[in-house]
């Protein structure tokens, strides 16, 4: 693995436009799902000029713990470069590229430009990585957020120099806690490595206030989103998300592996090094307090034992694999095929790596993969103004509505999710809010979900709306979904009569 410069520097163009084409093809691959409608929807969509006040006031009417900064930045990206879900999704590959970028970098600050590349390869063939490359959601900048925070803060506690680097350094901290509730666990690991292993000197003093200044201004905001965490475990308002230890810790060796569990013991090899070398000494510091919090968070409210909430152990975990393989006892060949394998196996998961990670649940309410821009797009094409489409849902219309939103804007048709018409326990004031939706309809589309178990309420609605109306076609039938065409007569079936 020994290269001139120059070498690394075209290998690792060739890694980022690798990572490229993998994001690019993901982006087009399924449609949005609620929590990226909600990044959209924090961000300001579907304005179309910058108003950050009305990204905070969203923000602030959010029952969920959310935090500010990616919201901020995606507003000022898309009115430059749009609200399609191609353009928006673009954003969190600039990150991951960027990213990427910076761990080559610390592994040549921190051991050599042979550990900076591998540490580059690990974490940019990353199939977990992957799919935060082409989701519009926070974690592909946060990942950049911790490999920018682990190179400032290396850099400025050893290379005291330039003002530069400690001001970026604290607009790193205050930016990153203020991207995810969870960022605290990260700024803390790091901030308790430099409290207990850190060397005293000047550099270490204004590194203290740095974090000191951070964590001040994060407090009120830290201290809501404690309390919102509490309400939830209390109230058991987050149990979809929720995994038991089996399952959290399955999940998250998978994510930081590949997949492939023998890619766990890669660090083991840098284990010979850690007492004389400060540099790992950060890295397995900071990683185990990170993972520590975050299995504390777990206990306390069962809730935060998704894998992406662990997301930064992943540059940490290739910082000190990439250094592990300068370590091992290994010829260089060997540790060019650990890499090669790496990237193959990476490669081979990253398109179907995200079901991994969710059950069946989260599948049927979420619909992470459910043809919606397709579904929608067909509809559209077809229909004219005064046309209604229903979409029969039974329930957690929630975690579709904005998704339905987002791709019906811009369309003058009326359009309703069934869930929300029901009315508990009062069959026939669900009916009557079924007829009176559909009564003065030109033509109108029914779309049946497939995907979940029909309700009794089909049959009655399919009764509906044979009496009232002629069937003109069936418009669209997979596995997943039906959509059939109702006009009330056979003549007026087409747009054009």
């Amino acid at each position: 693995m020994v290269i001139g410069k120059s070498g690394f520097v075209y290998a690792l163009i060739a890694l980022l436009l690798g990572m490229s084409y993998v994001a690019l093809v993901g982006v087009g691959a399924d449609s949005i799902w609620n929590d990226e409608f909600m990044s959209l929807h924090f961000a300001g969509w579907p304005n179309r000029w910058l108003d950050f006040a009305l990204v905070f006031e969203r923000i602030h009417a959010s029952p969920d713990h959310e935090a500010v900064t990616y919201y901020l930045i995606l507003s000022v990206w898309t009115q430059i470069a749009g609200w399609s879900v191609f353009s928006a999704r673009l954003l969190s590959l600039f990150f991951g590229l960027l990213a990427v970028v910076f761990a080559f970098r610390i592994g040549c600050d921190l051991r050599s430009q042979t550990a900076g590349f591998a540490a580059a390869v690990l974490l940019g063939a990353s199939a977990l990585l992957s799919l935060y490359l082409h989701e519009t959601r926070m974690y592909s900048l946060w990942v950049l957020q911790t490999v920018l925070l682990i190179w400032l803060y290396w850099r400025v506690l050893r290379l005291w120099r330039s003002w530069v680097f400690t001001v970026a350094f604290l607009l790193t901290l205050i930016a990153t806690l203020f991207t995810h509730p969870l960022a605290i666990a990260l700024v803390g690991a790091l901030g308790l490595y430099h409290l207990l292993l850190a060397r005293r000197s000047e550099p270490w003093r204004w590194l203290l206030a740095m974090f000191i200044i951070s964590l001040v201004i994060y407090a009120p905001a830290g201290i809501q989103s404690l309390t919102m965490a509490n309400e939830d475990a209390a109230t058991g308002a987050r149990t979809l998300a929720a995994r038991d230890t089996a399952e959290y810790m399955l999940d998250l060796g998978r994510g930081i592996s590949n997949g492939f569990g023998l890619f766990l013991l890669l660090p083991i090899f840098s284990l010979r090094h850690l007492r004389r070398d400060h540099g790992l000494q950060m890295l397995w510091f900071v990683g185990a307090s990170f993972l520590a919090v975050i299995f504390i968070a777990y206990i306390a409210t069962g809730f935060v034992s998704h894998v992406r909430y662990s997301l930064p152990i992943l540059p940490i975990f290739a910082l000190i694999g990439g250094i592990a393989l300068t370590c091992a006892p290994i010829n260089r060949k060997a540790a060019a095929l650990v890499l090669g394998a790496w990237c193959v196996i990476g490669l081979q998961a990253a398109p179907t790596f995200k079901s991994v990670f969710y059950h069946a649940q989260h599948r049927d309410v979420f619909h992470l993969s459910f043809p919606f821009r397709e579904l929608v797009s067909t509809i559209r094409s077809d229909a004219s103004d005064g046309d209604a489409v229903v979409y029969e849902f039974p329930y957690h219309s929630w975690a579709l509505q904005g998704v339905f939103d987002y791709y019906m804007d811009g369309s003058n048709l009326r359009y309703v999710l069934s869930d929300t018409l029901r009315a508990a326990g009062a069959w026939q004031a669900t009916v009557e809010r079924f007829e009176l939706f559909i009564e003065d309809a030109d033509r109108l589309y029914f779309v049946l979900d497939r995907t979940i178990e029909a309700t009794e309420f089909v049959p009655e609605y399919e009764r509906i709306l044979g009496a009232r109306f002629a069937h003109c076609e069936r418009l669209w039938d997979t596995a997943q979904v039906r959509v059939d065409k109702y006009a009330p007569s056979k003549a007026m079936c087409s747009a054009d009569q």
